[in-house]
């Protein structure tokens, strides 16, 4: 906030500091930050595709939906010897799904749910089916049997539950004598195979997919669709409402000025932003990795902490290249305020100036009073002198 503050002062005219020019440049500068951020989030999850480039990337599909399976599959006695709460089971369960089928049935449930944010259904209706490779399952989990026996310690006199252990070999404590971990990988991988509750497709709703606290996703957001209804408009919003400060600059300072002033709006707040989107995605990745919901299985926690990670660096890459526009935008700007004065010179060197025309009406006359100036008295002129007549000497005649 300091760093546009800062900018937003350097940005004002020397002679213009007005109060009206105050507000106009602090309304634009918050303008276009919020059309930053807002345009950076819509490019980032404001569109299915968006959101299914994430999800398919973070692995979510592969750690929510076996999760939901075997949730789904809990209630079913046949299934009462595998212990499908274990992160390990899910994990083998997850392999054994059709990965393509995993990714559209997952790509499915998105679009339901973006129907139900922009107000196209009452709900979000989510129909998956998913069947696990029966062979491929009983393989892995057969895999998984053996390496949890061996690393079981023998049972000592009175501890061996053959029964018990025949049952559930997965939950078992200890190795009864006699039993050796390739039959319990023997035993598994026919317990799987001949399994017919693993042979058939599962489905699943929305009201079978629920989050961390046990509710489905219209309990826990039912709000959220006028949320995100009024969240897409911001964009728009942000950037009339600085096009108006613009045109608002444009006439309060003459046009080049408004211009240039409106260049640096856009050519600070563009890499103030810039740099503001790197500080923003490591606060984001701490803020997460505080405040996501811990879940029980860890399957989960790991997808969700790599979804945010990449939330976080989309969210980056696009604020940066949205700031970018506003750079270029500025860039623009100035350069037009440039050419304009250009322009301007270039118009006054080839007029010749006019004398300015007084068009105030002439002030009367002012009377000041002269004294009359005294009479020059003339001496009266001396009289020349008279010459004496010359006389002329007659010469005798001798």
């Amino acid at each position: 906030m300091i760093v546009l503050l800062c900018g937003t002062i350097q940005t004002m005219p020397e002679r213009r500091f007005s109060f009206s020019f105050l507000i106009i440049s602090t309304l634009l500068t918050i303008a276009l930050g919020g059309w930053v951020i807002t345009s950076a989030l819509t490019r980032t999850v404001g569109q299915p595709e968006q959101a299914k480039d994430l999800l398919n990337k973070s692995g979510l599909y592969q750690a929510i939906i076996p999760q939901q399976v075997a949730d789904a599959q809990k209630a079913n006695p046949s299934l009462s010897g595998i212990p499908l709460d274990n992160p390990e089971i899910q994990k083998i369960l997850a392999t054994s799904l059709d990965t393509q089928k995993l990714q559209n049935e997952g790509d499915k449930a998105v679009d339901a749910v973006y129907a139900w944010l922009e107000g196209k259904s009452g709900e979000p209706r989510i129909d998956i089916s998913v069947m696990a490779d029966q062979e491929s399952l009983a393989q892995a989990a057969g895999d998984y049997a053996a390496k949890h026996a061996a690393s079981l310690p023998a049972c000592g006199p009175g501890e061996a539950d053959y029964a018990a252990f025949a049952d559930n070999p997965l939950s078992a404590t200890c190795l009864p004598v006699g039993i050796s971990p390739e039959i319990v990988q023997s035993n598994v991988e026919q317990a799987v195979a001949n399994n017919p509750a693993l042979g058939t497709s599962t489905q699943l709703t929305e009201n079978d997919l629920k989050l961390a606290n046990g509710k489905t996703i219209m309990e826990s957001f039912n709000s959220a669709p006028v949320w995100y209804q009024r969240a897409r408009l911001l964009p728009l919003i942000f950037i009339t409402i600085a096009a108006i400060c613009v045109v608002l600059l444009l006439l309060i300072l003459k046009t080049e000025q408004g211009v240039r002033s409106a260049g640096k709006h856009f050519l600070s707040v563009g890499i103030t932003f810039a740099l503001v989107a790197i500080a923003l995605a490591w606060g984001l990745e701490k803020l997460f990795s505080t405040f996501i919901p811990k879940s029980d299985n860890p399957n989960v926690g790991d997808a969700l902490m790599k979804l945010s990670t990449l939330f976080n660096a989309a969210l980056r890459d696009n604020m940066v290249l949205v700031s970018l526009y506003l750079v270029a935008a500025g860039a623009i700007f100035l350069i037009c305020a440039l050419l304009l004065r250009r322009m301007k010179r270039s118009t006054a060197g080839t007029t010749t100036p006019e004398a300015p025309t007084d068009t105030r009406t002439p002030a009367p006359p002012k009377t000041t009073f002269v004294p009359a100036a005294k009479p020059a008295t003339k001496k009266p002129a001396k009289a020349a002198p008279k010459k004496k007549p010359a006389t002329h000497k007659k010469k005798k005649v001798e």
